[in-house]
């Protein structure tokens, strides 16, 4: 129990599209986004939706990972870290052939989070 304090990294799926949970993406460290909810807010590209969300993160102070799944056009991400912002832009695999979706969006949350523990602070 002696050393440095361990930092805490929080998570938060928002795929409800109720506004009221709208105030917990400035909560959480990692926010995984809906296509559902980009579209809700007007918006047709998960790139273009993270941009937005990583302007609003970095304008506040936020250091945060923003992520938009997209379904079978791939998936996007953001990492906020000051002023800076980077994005990214995933595609899906060739020749894979979805045949249920049943916990795909589950699945990519874990991988994400799995990737993340990996990558050093």
């Amino acid at each position: 129990l002696r050393g440095p304090p361990r930092v805490k990294t929080t998570s938060v799926e928002l795929e409800k599209l109720d506004a009221a949970l709208d105030p917990l993406e400035a909560l959480a460290d990692v926010v995984f986004f809906s296509r559902e909810r980009a579209e809700r807010d007007g918006f047709d590209d998960p790139v273009k939706y993270l941009a937005s969300k990583a302007r609003e993160a970095a304008r506040a102070g936020r250091d945060q990972v923003l992520t938009c799944a997209w379904g079978s056009s791939g998936a996007a991400a953001a990492q906020i870290k000051g002023a800076a912002i980077t994005l990214l832009r995933s595609g899906v695999l060739p020749g894979v052939t979805p045949v249920d979706s049943v916990g795909a969006g589950d699945t990519f949350n874990g991988a994400f989070v799995a990737a993340m523990l990996q990558v050093p602070a």
